[in-house]
């Protein structure tokens, strides 16, 4: 799961990249509807399983940037969801916004911009969502003792 190739990248980076396809037939099914539905699905397989959704490549790009520069959007709400950090910066000093405007992907840089839509997400989703990233770095309160009795 937390595996990487020469390059740093995990198997979750290769799940939005357009070059983790072998074929252009595949790179354009992955372009779909059903192609997005697929991959923001694989995304969070990985992510229930582990995966590390902050972990940087060689050049300290992570995964929500690959998805926002190959305008992967359906992941880039599924990894902000998650706990992605949107905040991150690359060696280049650019963020997953930084590198969505470049790429010229509007409804990506928009979706990193408005952050995590946690409204859309059930009682019972919230509850069993995955915590990484930025999310397991917030504190947790101590549970409250019970009250004693006297």
């Amino acid at each position: 799961m937390h595996a990487a190739d020469c390059k740093g990248v995990t198997p979750l980076m290769w799940a939005p990249c357009s070059e983790g396809s072998s074929s252009e037939y595949q790179k354009s099914m992955m372009q779909g509807a059903e192609g997005r539905e697929t991959l923001a699905h694989v995304v969070q397989l990985l992510i229930q399983y582990g995966a590390n959704i902050d972990a940087p490549d060689n050049d300290d790009i992570t995964v929500l940037m690959f998805a926002t520069f190959h305008a992967h959007t359906d992941v880039v709400r599924e990894l902000l969801r998650a706990g992605a950090d949107p905040t991150f910066r690359n060696k280049a000093g650019q963020t997953a916004y930084h590198l969505a405007i470049s790429a010229m992907q509007m409804e990506a840089a928009e979706a990193v911009r408005r952050g995590p839509d946690l409204p859309a997400l059930s009682f019972e989703q919230l509850r069993h969502a995955p915590v990484s990233g930025w999310l397991a770095r917030v504190p947790q309160r101590p549970p409250v003792p019970p009250a004693s009795r006297g």
